[in-house]
């Protein structure tokens, strides 16, 4: 009876230990990415100080932003925009990015009347705007089927003062 109990002790144990490895595994797995979300980050930081650095125009600036942040993972599209004071409206300067974002610029109300579009929210208020799901509230703002539309799940609108 004893030598029962001492095996089913050792195997519990053992089914004990596995899991605490397993669940430290995955711990270590989600650091590394992040880690490499992180270097990946401060590449392109870099890379954009470079560029601003060695720009001689303004233009030249936002080309190069929209580029470095467009080919970042999980980046589908970066825009500059100026403001038309005799539309009330942001025009974009400078934009990139892939595919899904065709369109997208023609199709959405950049009017700061509206102000419901994260980049003229952002403009409006001068605070970030960050919309983490694109889905939600699809009944209330009309520019969100449009991003959801070209791919957009979530949009990042930091206002840029020059």
């Amino acid at each position: 009876m004893e030598a029962r109990t001492a095996t089913a002790e050792t195997a519990l144990d053992r089914v004990e230990r596995g899991s605490k490895l397993q669940a430290r595994t995955t711990e270590l797995e989600a650091q590394n990415r992040q880690l490499g979300e992180l270097r990946q980050l401060n590449a392109t930081v870099r890379e954009i100080g470079q560029t601003v650095a060695q720009a001689d125009t303004r233009t030249d600036i936002e080309r190069g932003v929209c580029d470095h942040l467009s080919a970042s993972d999980g980046i589908a599209m970066v825009r500059v925009s100026g403001f038309d004071s005799e539309e009330r409206a942001l025009v974009p300067r400078e934009w990139a990015g892939g595919s899904q974002a065709d369109g997208y610029l023609d199709a959405v109300s950049a009017t700061l009347g509206d102000g419901s579009e994260p980049a003229t929210r952002a403009a409006v208020t001068e605070e970030p705007v960050y919309v983490p799901d694109t889905a939600d509230s699809l009944q209330d703002e009309a520019w969100r089927k449009t991003a959801l539309s070209h791919g957009f799940r979530s949009v990042f609108s930091p206002p840029l003062r020059y």
